[in-house]
């Protein structure tokens, strides 16, 4: 399953700490053109990252969720505990659960 959680007012870096402390993962750092500097972490049954919503191209800026462009950093989880994982993110302020996906 995919989670995504977004946060208003939380800079990339200020989320990754909060999200590295509530689940005792280490994120990595990663650049991508398309998306700028993000973090990266795998627990060995999950991956997460963290990002800004906000990308450029060379037609200009654009929200990666479209669907929530109030929501300026955006944190992904692609796991199959994501009911432990949103219960540990419940105690980071300013993050607020936004859609589950299941794979076909």
């Amino acid at each position: 399953m995919y989670d995504l959680y977004g946060a208003r007012e939380l800079s990339v870096e200020q989320l990754r700490r909060l999200v590295s402390a509530a689940l005792g993962i280490a994120f990595r750092g990663h650049f991508s053109e398309a998306v700028g500097n993000y973090y990266f972490a795998e627990d060995g049954t999950s991956e997460f990252t963290v990002e800004s919503n906000l990308a450029a191209d060379e037609e200009g800026a654009y929200h990666l969720e479209e669907d929530f462009p109030e929501y300026g950093t955006l944190f992904h989880a692609v796991t199959d505990h994501g009911d432990a994982i949103r219960e540990a993110l419940a105690a980071v302020a300013g993050l607020t659960f936004l859609r589950r996906e299941f794979e076909a």
